[in-house]
């Protein structure tokens, strides 16, 4: 077999908080006036309609937008940890 020789690739991130059952991009934490929602696509797969994908150019802007979405993520103080997370998160990165 032949080997494809690439000397370029793009990548790009997403990336998504699930609070109370409500969607929020993280990378684009303004107020929406349509709600997120997941869909199944049956060739394209699980997305989630109109989320940011941010075109990364190296690890260091990853990892700013990293740290950008983290710190607008929901958090609550519970009896064990005065700034838990009530939120789940997911950051995608594709290729």
């Amino acid at each position: 077999p032949r080997e494809a020789k690439c000397d370029e690739m793009r990548v790009s991130v997403s990336f998504l908080e699930i609070y109370n059952e409500e969607l929020k991009d993280l990378l684009d934490p303004r107020p929406r006036q349509k709600r997120l929602y997941v869909h199944q696509h049956p060739k394209l797969g699980v997305y989630v309609p109109h989320l940011t994908e941010a075109a990364v150019a190296s690890a260091k802007e990853t990892f700013r937008l990293l740290d950008f979405g983290s710190k607008i993520r929901a958090t609550a103080q519970t009896n064990m940890n005065s700034t838990s997370s009530r939120s789940h998160s997911v950051f995608t990165m594709r290729l």
